[in-house]
């Protein structure tokens, strides 16, 4: 996946934990730099009811008064904050959002309120950000068209809206005028695509993902391991195999369920491993060589892998579990057939 990165998403992940920081500087770099994309963020609020007001300038972490710190603000040319932003991966909402940052924009507006959230979370995160300010405000207007949420708190002219970063990123991207600016909005969207499949992150369950089929199928796949292994030690590639660990263990957060076994004289370590699974995709089961040269083998001659030590093991689909595990252990002995191969071209 690594090769797929921008190179801002490259140097973010590596520098700093503080990514929504650094998402949040690079569009104000944008914004502050293009007022071609400024004006594409006045388009992109327009709604029932809404002429947001030109904005000629925007800032970072402005403290207000009472503590509130949105994390871009945007200012007309009189310096009237009508537009707060606020960049969000995967934290949660802090005590003073929304309502706080709703109190810091002028009651006379036009001014918004904008959440800029995952795709994953733009269902959940509005609903919640919609009832905190139901305790304080009463909302009308209120519309949930496409990947853009919006309401406008009765009585005044602020609004609320919230939207994905595909979205505004797109409408900043057509509206850019030279190739540096698309290029900078590239970076920022290659970081935001980054933080969208952040494995870590605990996605909003659904019912679909609650039913009994999920963890039958994760049991399955561990029987498919053991059997594999079972019937690769019968063919007398694989020796001396013993369990390494069934979930639970803690690293990098991320369980995984296989063993390690010797595949004609290599040790390599065999089984279901989710981080690799939601990084790349591909298949639940994945080989890992112990050795540096035994991975390096497998990557010149026979597998096509996304990834610099772990090699993914092809499922068929659309065929029942016996053809699986043939085709399965058909791989597993095809690996151990070039390890072998390689040990005796060494011996001769």
């Amino acid at each position: 996946m690594d090769g797929d990165l921008t190179l801002l998403a490259h140097m973010v992940r590596r520098l700093t934990s503080q990514v929504e920081d650094a998402a949040t500087e690079a569009l104000a770099f944008i914004l502050n730099k293009s007022e071609a994309c400024r004006r594409a963020v006045g388009r992109f609020l327009q709604g029932e009811g809404l002429e947001p007001e030109t904005i000629t300038r925007v800032a970072t972490q402005i403290a207000f008064d009472d503590g509130s710190r949105p994390d871009v603000v945007g200012y007309d040319e009189s310096n009237v904050p009508r537009l707060l932003v606020e960049a969000k991966f995967w934290a949660g909402l802090t005590d003073r959002q929304p309502n706080a940052y709703l109190a810091n924009l002028p009651r006379s507006g036009p001014a918004v309120l904008l959440f800029v959230v995952p795709t994953a979370r733009l269902e959940s995160l509005w609903c919640e950000v919609k009832s905190r300010t139901e305790r304080c405000y009463t909302l009308a207007r209120i519309s949930e068209s496409g990947s853009l949420r919006s309401a406008a708190v009765e009585g005044d002219n602020r609004h609320l809206m919230m939207t994905d970063w595909n979205d505004i990123l797109g409408a900043l991207h057509k509206a850019a005028g030279g190739p540096e600016t698309k290029f900078e909005i590239a970076q920022l969207r290659g970081l935001a695509e980054d933080m969208e499949m952040e494995t870590d992150a605990f996605l909003p369950l659904n019912a679909g993902e609650l039913d009994p089929k999920t963890p039958r199928r994760m049991l399955s796949l561990m029987r498919l391991v053991d059997e594999t292994v079972e019937r690769a030690e019968a063919s007398g590639c694989v020796t001396d195999p013993w369990r390494d660990t069934a979930w639970s263990y803690n690293w990098n957060y991320v369980g995984y369920y296989g063993k390690y076994m010797y595949l004609n004289g290599v040790c390599v370590w065999f089984g279901v491993y989710f981080k690799k699974w939601a990084q790349h995709g591909m298949s639940p089961l994945w080989v890992w060589p112990r050795e540096k040269e035994d991975r390096e083998l497998l990557r010149n001659m026979h597998c096509k892998t996304p990834d610099n030590a772990y090699f993914p093991v092809d499922l068929p689909l659309g065929v029942d579990y016996n053809a699986v595990l043939e085709h399965t252990v058909s791989q597993i002995e095809e690996m151990g057939r070039l390890f072998k191969e390689r040990a005796e071209a060494k011996q001769g």
